[in-house]
């Protein structure tokens, strides 16, 4: 189940983030009409919407977690990934770039890879100890 909802979720986050590149215009013109504010979208865009299907992994992965009793662990991974290392992003990385739009809007693809890369690795470790733990747990025998 794991191994296809990861798929469905990188199809979707790829076919998704595809459709709203092809018809950015479309979508961002639903929300800025200068082309100052949509130049700034545009660019935005193609910072993030890269990261989508990552983003479907790292929420599979860390669903899995939780379903395996780890839910401290993946509440640890997004609050992590999703807030400290945006918040250290910004912090850091705008006093050594200043006035750099491009910085802030990689915020958000830096914390997706932390993230990413903490839930496959705590993911792998869980699920290795799992299996483990199942094959040795006696099996029960029918009468």
């Amino acid at each position: 189940i794991t191994k296809i909802c990861l798929l469905v979720s990188m199809v979707i986050g790829a076919v998704g983030a595809g459709g709203l590149l092809l018809f950015r215009e479309f979508f961002v013109g639903l929300y800025a009409d200068s082309a100052g504010a949509m130049e700034v979208a545009f660019k935005k865009m193609f910072f993030n919407l890269p990261f989508f299907p990552m983003i479907g992994v790292i929420e599979v992965l860390n669903s899995e977690l939780r379903s395996m009793g780890k839910s401290v662990s993946a509440m640890c991974i997004s609050l992590s990934s999703g807030c400290a290392t945006r918040i250290l992003w910004i912090q850091l990385m705008t006093r050594i770039y200043p006035g750099s739009i491009e910085i802030v809007f990689l915020a958000h693809p830096a914390s997706h890879l932390v993230g990413f890369i903490a839930n496959v690795v705590v993911f792998s470790v869980v699920y290795k100890k799992f299996m483990r733990s199942a094959k040795q747990e006696p099996q029960l025998q029918s009468a």
